[in-house]
């Protein structure tokens, strides 16, 4: 992915391996920094209800929910 984004056409065996070591040690700072993960990230995350409209999660962005359900009985 990082060969294309920099438009590099050909990479030998050992340079590919190289640039992908680089861009796995840069997303490590970054995250670490960041306190946040980049890659797409699987959570549970539980909540009471305060009888509002609006649900503030602890992880973002969201790009799908799998479930949701209350007091045990799933919403469809």
């Amino acid at each position: 992915m990082i060969q294309q984004h920099l438009l590099l056409a050909s990479l030998d065996g050992a340079q590919t391996t190289l640039l992908g070591l680089i861009g796995d040690a840069v997303q490590s700072v970054i995250e670490e920094e960041t306190g946040r993960p980049f890659a797409s990230t699987a959570y549970v995350e539980g909540y009471n209800g305060n009888g509002k409209s609006t649900l503030y999660l602890k992880h973002d962005p969201i790009i799908s929910v799998a479930s949701v359900s209350r007091s045990g009985e799933a919403f469809t």
